[in-house]
């Protein structure tokens, strides 16, 4: 298996128990719980938290404290943005995370139904999330578990609001719901224990694998646009999320130690090469946050980061955060098992693991620097600079600075 000897990451931090999240995949989803019957309010969950549900209790009755101007704009472009559906005004809205969008959702008559995406400017073009959306529609009418795309009244997918400021509009779209549980949360390191991550992985293997195959042989036409997971995404500037050695709170040697890993990354990525069995369409995000369980069935959520990489590469982003922690081997071997029951995965994929694990620690070091503002990236940041450096400490025989590093990393045989 070459590079991919041995692959476990010792750290002294405890997993994290979740204690009924994992009887979901036997015994089913709880039940919601009761509602304010007050209509017409926003409401929030913490602007970039993880969450996707929180109790009525637990909900702030604000959105970013309505309060403010910040506040007061999202109100405004969500509720002009829903026109366009002819939902209405009175609807309640509660802001559910904010990282890269606004995420709300949408509920009519006491009852989640919809999420709105407000995206962030200058993201994403709009030929960009048309792309998008236009997979999912595709992934959606072959039984792939997606939320199901709403076209507006006109029949686009895409609305626009105009900044009142003369600004570059927002661009809004609209998801049905989905019910579930988050199989995990990054910020927190929880991610159940080991009988259930074995469950939930080798399913999200498997639909991994349905997803890579139907972008294999889907042919959207000339004005699909999506960014690239690659070598010049990850590792070069200016990168998809920014540049990994631009992150200010880096040590010197620690730059260089990542700089050295990228040239070698660099030469084992050219080796391997982008041919189409190995590299294509993926989601890019398959965090645990972008995972719902509901009962015994998972849904994947939240394309925003879909584009073009290599496969192996969305099977390293998708147990990344789970590096240091006792479900690290169980979740990278029930994934790898469900992909392989549906779709082939050779030794020579799964010899690049530590490569495609170092470039997500590297795109992840850009996103830090680049979205410093946001609450996530102050907290993973040191769970990620610790991973990626030693993972680039692995890769360049370089263990001069392991002694410093709360990681022994050991890529475990499959």
């Amino acid at each position: 298996m070459g590079h991919f000897r041995g692959l476990q990451f010792l750290h002294p931090a405890g997993e994290a128990r979740i204690s009924d999240r994992h009887t979901l995949l036997r015994r089913g989803a709880r039940a919601v719980p009761g509602r304010d019957p007050r209509g017409g309010a926003a409401t929030e969950a913490p602007a970039d938290s993880p969450r996707l549900r929180r109790p009525l209790h637990q909900r702030i009755p604000v959105i970013i404290g309505l309060a403010s101007q910040e506040g007061r704009t999202l109100e405004t472009v969500a509720r002009t943005a829903l026109r366009a559906w002819d939902i209405s005004a009175n609807c309640r809205l509660t802001l559910l995370k904010r990282r890269e969008n606004a995420v709300l959702e949408v509920d009519i008559l006491d009852k989640p139904t919809y999420v709105l995406r407000v995206h962030r400017r200058g993201y994403h073009s709009d030929a960009a999330l048309r792309s998008e959306l236009a997979w999912m529609i595709s992934l959606a009418e072959q039984g792939i578990p997606t939320p199901r795309v709403v076209p507006t009244l006109s029949g686009d997918i895409l609305t626009l609001v105009p900044d009142p400021d003369g600004a570059r509009p927002y661009q809004c779209d609209l998801l049905s719901w989905v019910c579930g549980t988050p199989l995990g949360h990054i910020e927190e390191r929880s991610f159940g224990d080991n009988e259930f991550v074995e469950r939930a992985y080798r399913q999200v293997g498997g639909l991994a694998a349905r997803l890579h195959a139907h972008g294999a042989q889907w042919h959207p036409g000339g004005t699909f646009n999506r960014h690239s997971w690659d070598e010049a995404g990850c590792l070069s500037r200016p990168g998809v999320w920014g540049h990994f050695a631009d992150l200010q709170t880096l040590t010197a040697s620690e730059r260089r130690l990542l700089q050295e890993a990228a040239e070698v990354a660099r030469h084992r990525l050219g080796a391997f090469g982008k041919l189409p069995n190995r590299f294509g369409l993926i989601h890019g995000d398959l965090v645990p946050e972008n995972v719902l369980l509901d009962g015994n069935e998972c849904t994947l959520i939240d394309f925003d980061d879909c584009g073009f990489g290599w496969y192996v590469a969305e099977i390293a982003t998708a147990v990344f955060f789970q590096l240091g922690t006792p479900s690290f081997a169980p979740a990278l071997h029930a994934m790898i098992h469900g992909y392989r029951q549906v779709r082939a995965l050779d030794e020579a994929d799964l010899g690049m693991l530590d490569v495609m694990l170092l470039l997500r620690g590297m795109a992840l070091l850009g996103w830090i620097q680049t979205r410093a503002e946001t609450n996530t990236a102050r907290r993973i940041r040191p769970m990620v600079t610790e991973c990626s450096t030693a993972l680039a400490a692995r890769m360049t025989g370089d263990t001069s600075d392991m002694a410093n590093l709360n990681a022994a990393l050991e890529l475990p045989a499959y």
